[in-house]
């Protein structure tokens, strides 16, 4: 297990009836975790406000987070900004069981992602930062940045066989 940024943890005993919410911001140590555990070069900003609410047995999850990251242009490799500003729903229910066979489409069907309460605690710390690796650019590109396919994409293909044509000297 990696080691915890945020260290806020929420009793699912502890929220009250009409919901709980919590705002984590982030200071100059927890950004530089932030960007080392998510192996980029670095964090300007990081806010989550979050909200949370009982439904019978379930916990559902309200969030959003906002953050300036400091990512690496795909194309040139030069440092750039990535600004997320994401939100996103969950909801923690003990009876939640993924079928080993059943389809991963088919158990989200209702649109609500699920994730199973298997203890006492939420691990608030850990779902915002799982959910801003998700809000991530996967291939992160500085505006103006050179285009490989561009440059190299009209490149003429050689066969194999023409280059042996070419060094047989044979048309």
């Amino acid at each position: 297990m990696s080691e915890q940024i945020f260290e806020h943890q929420q009793i699912v005993s502890e929220i009250p009836e009409n919901g709980r919410t919590i705002q984590i911001e982030s200071d100059e140590h927890k950004r530089a975790a932030i960007a080392k555990r998510l192996a980029i070069p670095g964090v300007d900003s990081f806010r989550a406000d979050l909200e949370l609410k009982p439904e019978q047995r379930k916990i559902r999850v309200h969030s959003r987070v906002q953050a300036v990251l400091v990512r690496e242009c795909v194309a040139s490799l030069e440092p750039m900004r990535e600004t997320i500003n994401d939100s996103f729903e969950i909801v923690f229910d003990p009876d939640f069981v993924l079928d080993e066979n059943e389809e991963f489409d088919e158990a989200f069907a209702d649109n609500d992602l699920v994730e199973t309460l298997d203890s006492e605690i939420i691990e608030i710390g850990e779902l915002v930062i799982q959910q801003l690796s998700l809000a991530m650019d996967p291939f992160p590109r500085k505006p103006g940045a050179p285009s490989l396919a561009d440059e190299y994409g009209n490149a003429p293909e050689a066969s194999p066989f023409a280059v042996l044509k070419e060094a047989l000297g044979k048309e």
